[in-house]
């Protein structure tokens, strides 16, 4: 286990979970317009990702496939950003997604703590 495992493991984190009609291609172009200068994804059946914020020290995780995506994220806000930009970019291409929330209250009083 990896020290970013057991900081998953032991933060509150909230979850958006997205299924839709899309593929995991376009799961990967999505990722790479947020994330321009992120090496490729290549062709894995499974996509698992590990990002943390420079400015805050927020963490987030992004496990994908074809037609389902779950983020974790302590932060709310990271998880909105994305969703905003996902569903930006499913509009544009006529992709059919929908969302799910599970918000920790928790990961909230958290990332307040940090800005603090």
């Amino acid at each position: 286990m990896t020290k970013k495992d057991v900081e998953l493991d032991t933060l509150p984190l909230s979850k958006l979970k997205i299924t839709g009609n899309f593929q995991q291609s376009d799961m990967n172009a999505w990722v790479h317009s947020m994330f321009p200068n992120m090496d490729e994804i290549g062709d894995k059946k499974q996509v698992e990702l590990h990002f943390i914020c420079s400015f805050v020290g927020t963490l987030c995780h992004m496990n994908y496939k074809e037609g389902v995506s779950d983020i974790l994220s302590d932060s709310v806000s990271t998880l909105n950003i994305i969703k905003d930009h996902i569903s930006q970019e499913a509009n544009y291409r006529n992709i059919q997604i929908d969302f799910e929330w599970k918000i920790e209250k928790k990961s909230i009083e958290r990332v307040l703590k940090l800005l603090d």
